[in-house]
């Protein structure tokens, strides 16, 4: 299971997008 990897990179996108598309 590599789901582990897409796991991390989508949670470092939601970090990274969540706080420009809040502002």
């Amino acid at each position: 299971m590599r789901n582990q990897h897409g796991l991390e990179f989508l949670t470092r996108v939601s970090h990274t997008v969540v706080p420009i598309w809040k502002d």
